[in-house]
């Protein structure tokens, strides 16, 4: 079931404009709580297969960041966690903040 669902949510991005397709996961994940984790999942993965983190928050920045918040504070922790995952695996850190180093 898995992976019919994962290839139609391929299949609909393909065939619709990408950005609008990701904005709309956003929304999605934004405003129903039930599936802020399965659309997680699927950002991350669809970035892994992509290598292109910026087509994720290109022109859905404020609806990201608020979506990535409204997770944060979810009673959900694997909502929580997903969050997390995004950023550990999409966003670069380094060891330097602001000029500072931390070592």
């Amino acid at each position: 079931m898995y992976k019919k669902a994962l290839k139609l949510l391929d299949e609909l991005r393909v065939i619709t404009d990408e950005h609008l397709f990701i904005r709309a996961t956003w929304k999605a994940i934004l405003l129903n709580p039930r599936v802020r984790v399965n659309g997680f999942n699927y950002l991350r993965q669809l970035s892994q297969r992509l290598k292109d983190v910026p087509t994720l928050f290109a022109r859905s920045k404020d609806l990201a960041v608020i979506a990535l918040c409204a997770a944060l504070k979810d009673e959900n922790l694997a909502a929580e966690r997903a969050v997390l995952d995004i950023f550990c695996t999409n966003l670069k850190l380094d060891s330097g903040y602001g000029g500072c180093s931390f070592s």
